[in-house]
């Protein structure tokens, strides 16, 4: 976690990252130890009609100690889901790139995700830093 320690604005994944992951606890920790950063959660969700920004704070604020007062906002992408394979269907190059682009956007300079074959490439395109969820 002292890789964050340098980065004022913090982006990070849901799924997978900041909720139901066996690092949660430590992104819970260094949030709450750390109030004066910016965290912004930056996720791509499928469109079932589940996933909306109401069901994404209800799910922080059940599956953690944290609360949407710890973040500046949700940066979310909506996906289809495929019916067949019950997976998003991702666009490619824009999808690969999406998550660094929205950092970048924000002047956020640090991203931590479990997919990095998904969010990599766009933060080297953009010059935004990444940590992955599985390897920290």
């Amino acid at each position: 976690m002292n890789r964050l320690d340098k980065h004022q604005k913090i982006g990070i994944d849901f799924d997978h990252t900041l909720v139901n992951s066996n690092k949660t606890h430590l992104f819970e920790e260094y949030i709450l130890a750390n109030p004066d950063k910016e965290y912004w959660i930056v996720t791509f969700r499928n469109n079932t009609g589940f996933w909306t920004r109401e069901q994404t704070i209800f799910d922080l604020q059940s599956h953690t100690k944290l609360t949407m007062d710890h973040f500046e906002d949700i940066v979310m992408q909506v996906r289809q889901p495929d019916i067949a394979t019950q997976s998003i269907i991702l666009d490619g190059d824009e999808s690969m790139h999406w998550k660094g682009l929205m950092c970048y956007e924000r002047d956020i300079t640090i991203m931590i995700d479990d997919m990095p074959e998904w969010v990599l490439p766009g933060c080297e395109r953009y010059g935004i830093d990444f940590i992955d969820t599985f390897t920290l």
